[in-house]
């Protein structure tokens, strides 16, 4: 009978490691599939809902370029359904749609899946010209195949004022709040930028203006916050950068009396979503064209006003990865991709993306 190597089963042992090792790697670094068709080619945030008519679970898709419509894509066993891709009419018009958010996350309630705040960018143009399309959020409900209002369109005020920051945070006492102080600060000054940058391309990318790309709405014990995350500008703080989250101060205008910093590690926020009573999210840029998007996650009770957030960096993303959804263990981010050259044809230039994977433990 042949002796046992222990050398063998330590061989063995090792090699299986290895190999699981490896499956995690592929699972989470697999490689993008394409997201639907034209028009959806820009996709730039996602939330998980009910299916009107599927009763099952769906996401809702908002593209940067399509300000009438949002896009659905059933989601089964196997995962996004990505070729089945249904068109959602809104009936307010809403440009560069850069978030959606859960209208209701309530502390021990049922959600209501197919109510949702659908937000602008409030950022400028390429030129730095104000776009007023942007600068507007709406409450919506799903239902049958359109978004029907569930209030009026909150538009952005427009007041004849030198600093964005008297609009923003009208009515605090922002001198005597160091976190307020230092955001307002760094608003101003890159809005006042991005007024000497019109028409100026390279100017106007310099400046970092104003620009939020994520919402999401913390629950409490009795209703909930809606805090929004900006991909520009950042702040510095004791010699340190920091991405800037705003509490609203309510659903009726696009104010805020609360602020928190997070150190993304020089990013900006580009997608913010709830699960689990946590807070996930993107982090990259905050300037285009950037390969150091990562996943990033810390706990919702963290998210105060005043507070300075370091959070967990979970993994690597791909450049350009511009929302997520989590649906139980699977988090579902997609990625931008480019507009035809010529708005006659119907075909996108680079297709929208996807990318799927179970979430760590």
């Amino acid at each position: 009978m042949n002796k046992i190597n222990p050398f063998q089963y330590l061989f063995k042992f090792i090699f299986s490691i290895f190999m699981i090792w490896c499956f995690s790697i592929v699972n989470v670094n697999a490689a993008p599939a394409t997201l639907g068709k034209y028009p959806v080619c820009e996709p730039s945030a996602v939330v998980k809902v009910t299916c009107p008519e599927l009763g099952k679970n769906c996401l809702l898709v908002g593209d940067n370029e399509q300000k009438e419509a949002l896009f659905l894509y059933p989601l089964s066993s196997k995962g996004l359904e990505s070729s089945n891709q249904s068109k959602l009419a809104l009936d307010e018009e809403i440009s560069d749609i850069e978030a959606i958010s859960k209208r209701s996350a309530r502390r021990g309630a049922k959600l209501d899946n197919n109510k949702v705040l659908i937000f602008g960018s409030y950022s400028r143009n390429s030129k730095c010209k104000i776009k007023n399309k942007r600068r507007r959020f709406l409450q919506a409900e799903l239902s049958g195949n359109q978004l029907k209002p569930l209030s009026k369109l909150v538009k952005y005020p427009e007041k004849d004022v030198k600093l964005q920051s008297e609009i923003l945070f009208n009515g605090l006492d922002i001198n005597n709040n160091k976190i307020l102080s230092v955001v307002s600060k760094a608003i101003d000054e890159t809005e006042n930028k991005a007024d000497e940058a019109r028409n100026d391309k390279t100017a106007c990318e310099n400046a970092n203006a104003f620009n939020a790309e994520g919402a999401v709405a913390i629950p409490d014990n009795s209703s909930f916050k809606v805090w929004v995350g900006l991909r520009s500008p950042l702040v510095s703080l004791d010699g340190k950068n920091y991405a800037v989250l705003l509490q609203m101060a309510n659903l009726d205008n696009y104010q805020f009396d609360g602020a928190a910093l997070i150190d993304l590690g020089g990013r900006g926020i580009r997608e913010l979503t709830f699960d689990n009573n946590l807070i996930w999210g993107i982090a990259g840029g905050p300037k285009d064209g950037q390969d150091n998007f990562v996943l990033w996650k810390l706990s919702a009770e963290d998210v105060k006003p005043n507070a300075i957030l370091t959070p967990e960096i979970i993994q690597e993303l791909p450049i350009s990865s511009e929302g997520l959804a989590i649906v139980e263990e699977t988090a579902y981010v997609v990625i931008d991709g480019d507009e035809p050259e010529d708005e006659n044809r119907q075909e996108c230039k680079t297709s929208a993306q996807f990318i799927q994977f179970t979430l760590p433990n």
